[in-house]
């Protein structure tokens, strides 16, 4: 009973953890969104310039390369952290299904423990006299004919 207690705990713990690295990714992902607007952004004002401007247009481009080189590593991120919260998820269920597991077995076993002690009061009621547990009995005394 105290192992699957203690199981139970660590797999909450578990759950907790997992939960928190999904906050983090989404945190993540979050911010690589916002640096991709931004350099959309930059993107915008550099072709802008370029219109405006020839002589900027070489370092309009070069940021623009550099701006798009953030967004192709943003969106690689993006997918980490996507595939680490399924990661995470998956553990949250397996966690779950263990604490079930877990669960199941405290359940049967108070069942069979509740049976046991409801049959001897209703056989003592029965009979009149309380019942004695021969399975321990039979070890301690001799039997003389």
């Amino acid at each position: 009973m105290v192992i699957c207690y203690t199981v139970v705990v660590i797999c909450y713990t578990v759950v907790v953890i997992c939960y928190t690295v999904v906050v983090i990714c989404y945190t993540v992902v979050v911010i690589c969104y916002t640096v991709v607007v931004i350099c959309y952004t930059v993107v915008v004002i550099c072709y802008t310039v370029v219109v405006i401007c020839y002589t900027v247009v070489v370092i309009c481009y070069t940021v623009a390369v550099i701006c798009y080189t953030v967004v192709v590593i943003c969106y690689t991120v993006v997918v980490i952290c996507y595939t680490v919260v399924v990661i995470c998820y998956t553990v949250v269920v397996i966690c779950y299904t263990v604490v079930l597991i877990c669960y199941t077995v405290v359940i049967c076993y108070t069942v069979v423990v509740i049976w046991s002690l409801t049959l001897r009061l209703l056989m003592s009621y029965i009979y009149g006299a309380p019942i004695l547990d021969v399975s321990r009995s039979h070890t301690t005394t001799q039997h003389s004919r």
